[in-house]
């Protein structure tokens, strides 16, 4: 109990609308939430298998809607696969919230399994025709120019039927667009591999490719399922390299301002954090999960031969051995960065009380002379843990 009021405490210059949700995430951290949620839907999961048999469409959802709201508000979809019945939960293009998600997708019961398969992220639907206002459209009604980037691609595209849209609501004709997307590709292949996309007011001279053949092209060239499922794995695997601004004075270190390279499988959040933002760690508060750092000094490194790998090797040893003292259930590690005075370990905690109590206690084995906590959000201060 203790270090959780320190926890709110280190967040009492958040705006005062803010903080119940900060106490909240204390008291009852996502990881409860998440059981909860579960057995509510182990209680009612014939009820809402039968509405999905007799297709009564408003009680499903309001019933399943019902079972999740311990834990989150996802958008979603219900079916049944001739085999098993189908949850699937949309993170809605936030990387952040596919790895909620795949949370709750893990952490199952097996009861549950015996019915039901959970799924991340909408799956592909090439063959769809959307209808939105007075425009009906589909895939092959768009053409296509990709401009492949390291990890990602670019679009520009033309559809003759959203040219009027552009003119006169822009927002629906993306919207039409990316709806098509994510049915063409499937809606984690999309957020992987596909970057910005741009709708053109007119149809350009080169060769282009149908919006039905992206799947193909996407399988070739960044060597993917053919059809588009994807699993969220493919999110954790994908580390992005940053430099932030340049370094500041000492007097501000360990607010991450002496940062000269981090990696993260979350970049949206970093991004975020080092503009002043707070849309993501707000929303993952919310649900009683913490986004946040440990950051240590590395005086302790200053007279090793190689310098920059002991501190590399440091780190990964030290986020290691707090992952299996706190366990997976309690903390996934997001990436870490390296800084002039100090060293990063980024992470999303699902129970914050349970993962800063079994950081400090390993931070202590490890003879740390000062560790901290900070959230991820930079009207935040840092938690002295050890």
């Amino acid at each position: 109990m203790k270090i959780n009021n320190q926890f709110i405490k280190s967040y009492k210059n958040i705006p005062r609308d803010e903080k119940s949700a900060c106490a909240e995430c204390a008291d009852r951290p996502f990881r409860e939430r998440v059981k909860d949620s579960l057995r509510l839907f182990e209680e009612n999961s014939e009820k809402l298998c039968a509405y999905i048999d007799g297709k009564c469409h408003d009680e499903m959802l309001s019933l399943c809607t019902r079972i999740l709201s311990p834990a989150f508000d996802s958008a979603l979809e219900l079916g049944f696969n001739g085999n098993k019945y189908e949850l699937i939960l949309s993170p809605n293009g936030s990387v952040a919230s596919v790895f909620v998600l795949d949370y709750y997708r893990k952490h199952m019961t097996d009861k549950l399994k015996e019915k039901w398969n959970i799924i991340v992220g909408r799956q592909p639907n090439p063959d769809i025709a959307l209808k939105m206002g007075d425009v009906t459209v589909n895939a092959d009604e768009f053409d296509i120019w990709v401009e492949n980037g390291e990890n990602s691609a670019n679009l520009e595209l033309y559809c003759e039927k959203l040219v009027p849209l552009l003119k006169g609501d822009e927002s629906m004709a993306y919207e039409i667009m990316y709806i098509l997307l994510d049915n063409t590709v499937g809606e984690l292949a999309g957020m992987r591999y596909i970057g910005e996309a741009v709708l053109l007011p007119e149809k350009k001279k080169e060769d282009s490719i149908r919006m039905s053949q992206l799947p193909a092209y996407i399988s070739k060239v960044f060597d993917v399922p053919l059809g588009g499922v994807c699993s969220p794995e493919i999110f954790y695997d994908s580390y992005s390299g940053y430099r932030p601004v340049t370094v500041e004075d000492e007097n501000r270190f360990f607010d991450r301002s002496d940062v000269f390279i981090g990696v993260t499988c979350c970049y949206p959040l970093i991004y975020e954090y080092l503009n002043g933002e707070t849309a993501i760690e707000g929303r993952l508060m919310s649900n009683g999960i913490c986004a946040g750092y440990f950051v240590y000094s590395n005086e302790r490194f200053d007279n090793e031969a190689e310098r920059g790998a002991a501190m590399l090797d440091f780190r990964e040893d030290l986020q290691n051995r707090i992952y299996e003292r706190a366990g997976e259930d309690c903390v996934f590690f997001t990436g870490g960065a390296t800084g002039v005075f100090g060293s990063y370990i980024d992470f999303i905690a699902w129970d914050i009380g349970a993962l800063l109590e079994a950081a400090a206690d390993v931070m202590k084995e490890c003879s740390l002379e000062g560790a901290f906590f900070h959230g991820m959000r930079k009207d935040s201060e840092l938690l002295k843990l050890i």
